[in-house]
């Protein structure tokens, strides 16, 4: 591909993973857990975060089939250091919070009210800039849903995870949604008919509840995702 629009975004991409699994580190560093610092999660490099599975082969996959560059990378905590039960769960949820912020700070950069960008010129005529913050914003509204999905190993599911009884996280750790939940959400974004068109709803429907018209974000995702 060559699309500039399209390797800024590959690359703005890797550094919000490790900006997601560095809030991750640094909220389990707090809470009590110092192995992430032997591991060199504090360090912010991406090399430290790199999943085979996760960070390169689905990636890489949903790439070339859809344009979403998910999941991204990992991080082992050391839940047993964690004192509190919130403090497990805040850890999980620190993660997907990060995704969030960084959402609405790219969602600003076109928001009407804001004036960076006028919402009567066409997207195509709106410096690269402009078009690179609302495709990355698309980008990070879809892994704060994604991740928020109360499938193991998803940030979601390790939220609610300590308050589960010992005898249902059990049932569910032996279950086959345990073993494969990535692949299996995986097969359903792009295999099960209308799964990627409701999640895609429900991202633009978020813009328009922040006062962004769908129209622009979804434009600039398209063109930075332009063959």
């Amino acid at each position: 591909m060559g699309n500039p629009l399209f390797l800024a975004l590959i690359i703005g991409w890797i550094m919000t993973v490790c900006l997601h699994e560095y809030a991750h580190a640094v909220t389990a560093y707090l809470a009590g857990d110092r192995s992430v610092r032997e591991r060199g999660y504090l360090a912010m490099n991406p090399l430290s975060y790199i999943d085979p599975i996760n960070s390169i082969i689905l990636p890489a996959v949903m790439l070339w089939m859809g344009g979403i560059p998910l999941p991204g990378g990992a991080v082992l905590i050391d839940r047993s250091a964690l004192r509190q039960k919130w403090q497990a769960s805040l850890v999980s949820a620190a993660g997907p919070l990060t995704n969030l912020v960084l959402f609405l700070l790219c969602a600003a950069v076109i928001h009407p009210r804001i004036g960076l960008v006028s919402e009567l010129e066409s997207v195509q005529d709106w410096p690269l800039w402009a078009v690179f913050a609302g495709a990355m914003s698309v980008l990070q509204i879809f892994a704060v849903l994604l991740n928020l999905l109360p499938v193991p190993p998803l940030d979601g599911f390790q939220v609610i995870e300590p308050f589960l009884s010992p005898m249902t996280r059990a049932r569910i750790m032996s279950s086959s949604i345990a073993s494969a939940g990535i692949v299996i959400i995986f097969a359903a974004f792009f295999f099960v008919p209308g799964v990627s068109k409701a999640f895609f709803t429900v991202i633009f429907a978020t813009f328009e509840l922040i006062g962004i018209p769908a129209r622009l974000p979804y434009a600039c995702y398209q063109m930075a995702f332009s063959r």
